[in-house]
């Protein structure tokens, strides 16, 4: 679908097959048929549909989604679906780019202070989506950033929103080290209405 096709993203090299759209068909936390499962047998370019899911929410019991490929999350509307961490570690970890689109991720967690709900190492794109409620450090930490999100590369953003989320860090009485209580990007930040 459009959606689907504005999020694919190019693929760096030949993956071991060719990306495709995998349908998450329950909202389980993890198991055959999972978000979970299908973002851990993910190639680049693979559009992780969510889209037919007739819950309204996946809560993750066993910490973070992880992935080491670009690929896309698309869901039903960010009022229909959330993907929630329960306060129990990043919502979603990758050590690649990711697109979102369709989704409320809430409730992550990373006590080590360095993102809260969504640690990507690349880019992150963000479509029609909310991430709210996320953690960073717990006010003990030497430093803390980006409790809704942590990028590394780029942040664009499209008729997306980043609230409630707090960075919390013990930076010593010279400087305070908590930043980017919503986002800290390392390359550009592009907002889009």
């Amino acid at each position: 679908n459009n959606r689907a096709a504005r999020l694919h993203l190019f693929t760096k090299s030949s993956p071991a097959r060719p990306a495709a759209t995998q349908t998450v068909t329950n909202c389980d936390d993890s198991g055959p048929g999972s978000l979970r499962d299908l973002v851990a047998s993910a190639v680049d370019g693979d559009i992780i549909d969510m889209q037919s899911l007739t819950c309204s929410t996946i809560t993750l019991t066993s910490g973070a989604v992880e992935s080491d490929h670009d690929i896309s999350l698309v869901g039903p509307g960010q009022n229909a679906l959330t993907i929630d961490g329960s306060d129990n570690g990043y919502v979603l970890h990758t050590s690649s780019s990711l697109s979102i689109e369709g989704v409320t991720i809430a409730n992550g967690r990373s006590s080590a202070g360095f993102g809260g709900c969504v640690s990507v190492m690349q880019n992150l794109t963000l479509v029609d989506s909310t991430v709210t409620g996320c953690h960073a450090g717990d006010g003990t930490n030497s430093a803390a950033y980006g409790a809704g999100v942590n990028v590394r590369g780029d942040l664009i953003m499209y008729s997306s929103t980043i609230s409630h989320s707090h960075a919390e860090a013990d930076g010593g009485p010279a400087y305070d080290r908590s930043l980017g209580g919503g986002a800290y990007v390392g390359g550009g930040a592009y907002l889009f209405d």
